[in-house]
């Protein structure tokens, strides 16, 4: 039996509304330690959303086509709008392109985004119809070279890591199983890959996950709605069901990084759905006992000097090798 804790919900565990959002399908939550606030984005109804918990301030930007991902930038935010990386800052609306990471196919998008411990973006993609091969991942390194790691994924869902570096984890959300690859934090470069099916309802969509200091899995579950977390071979360790069917994705956040934010949806819910769980759509937070593991910028950014002293940047975007 693990000797990790089991449960890791506080005592009398539950979700909570965090700020009554109503999106259409919240998206790819992300904390950040510079302006201790919860970003997230809609991808069906386009906008970046941001949460301030100890003011209680939620804000929202409004954006020009589909915002698939967010990631954390030395100032403001890049977010992913199709198929380009884009720097926004919230101060002032700016949004600015910085590279497309499409690959060979226009029918493709941005999924997730995430940076591992030295700063490297990585950057999922998929298209509408996840057929088998239809997903990618690409990395960003500090140098701003967007390289195609691997090309056979179907819908890669959300990326993470162990605590220590040495494993990162690719979830497939059509597939229904995490991959996890031996990791070099040196270089960015992957191992052996091994693969678990999450214990449970196999049937569940796997969507956005997070991972806890202690190395554990905290997974979004859809239909039913609900987040489990689960150790690093896949054995569900607790679960907690959640009062809406469509969950999405989940990051750590706030005091200590002790509250696990969770992202839902309420696209495609008939009326009687919709009486049924009036706060699909919302954020919802969940005090945990193990907290979570501070987020990292893009260190790429560093690869425009402007961008860190008067905010001006190249106008052309940068090719993948």
């Amino acid at each position: 039996m693990s000797m990790r804790n089991r449960g890791d919900l506080s005592e009398t565990p539950s979700a909570v509304v965090a700020t009554p959002c109503a999106n259409v399908f919240g998206w790819n939550p992300i904390w950040s330690p510079y302006e201790q606030a919860l970003y997230w984005v809609d991808m069906h109804a386009p906008s970046l959303h941001r949460l301030k918990p100890r003011s209680r301030q939620h804000e929202f930007w409004p954006m020009p086509e589909p915002c698939c991902g967010v990631a954390l930038a030395p100032t403001g935010v890049i977010v992913a709008l199709g198929g380009w990386l884009i720097h926004f800052q919230p101060a002032t609306g700016e949004l600015t392109p910085l590279i497309e990471v499409r690959g060979a196919s226009s029918e493709s998008r941005l999924n997730a985004l995430k940076c591992d411990a030295r700063g490297r973006l990585w950057a999922a993609t998929t298209r509408n119809a996840a057929v088998e091969g239809s997903g990618s991942l690409y990395r960003i390194d500090a140098d701003a070279r967007c390289s195609r790691i691997l090309s056979d994924l179907r819908n890669p869902s959300s990326l993470g890591w162990s605590p220590d570096f040495q494993a990162m984890y690719v979830s497939d959300a059509a597939e229904h199983h995490v991959r996890r690859y031996e990791y070099a934090n040196s270089d960015g470069s992957l191992g052996d890959m091994t693969s678990f099916r999450l214990a449970g309802v196999e049937a569940d969509w796997l969507h956005g996950c997070a991972v806890d200091a202690e190395g554990c899995i905290w997974s979004a579950r859809a239909q039913p709605g609900k987040v489990t977390r689960l150790s690093p071979e896949g054995e569900l360790l607790s679960a907690l069901a959640l009062p809406v069917s469509q969950v999405t994705a989940c990051a750590f956040g706030g005091s200590g990084l002790r509250t696990l934010f969770v992202t839902t949806a309420s696209q495609n819910l008939s009326q009687e759905e919709r009486d049924a769980q009036p706060e699909a759509g919302h954020l919802f937070g969940i005090d945990v006992l193990t907290p979570g593991r501070p987020e990292t910028a893009a260190a790429f950014l560093q690869r425009f000097p402007p961008f860190l002293s008067t905010g001006g940047w190249p106008d052309a975007a940068l090719p993948i090798y």
